[in-house]
């Protein structure tokens, strides 16, 4: 599916922020939200990635691609 949008032509600044939080009975948690706007050889698209810190490591809990490149052909 992905290469409907073809080769990555450019990446621009990547934006997002770090949550932390906590749970009563389940712990402490940290997330990571980041958007980036990207332009593929056959249109553009937004790129969000999610991440989990997990201990010390952090782990991609989501991993979206937006374009209107996905959308069917208008008739």
């Amino acid at each position: 599916m992905f290469q409907r949008l073809g080769a990555v032509r450019r990446l621009r600044t990547p934006r997002g922020n770090v949550i932390s939080g906590a749970f009563t009975h389940k712990g402490t948690y940290t997330i990571g939200n980041h958007t980036v706007e990207a332009d593929f050889a056959k249109g553009p698209a937004t790129i969000s990635i999610q991440f989990l810190r997990v201990g010390a490591a952090w782990k991609i809990n989501g991993f979206h691609i937006n374009s209107a490149v996905f959308l069917p052909p208008k008739a």
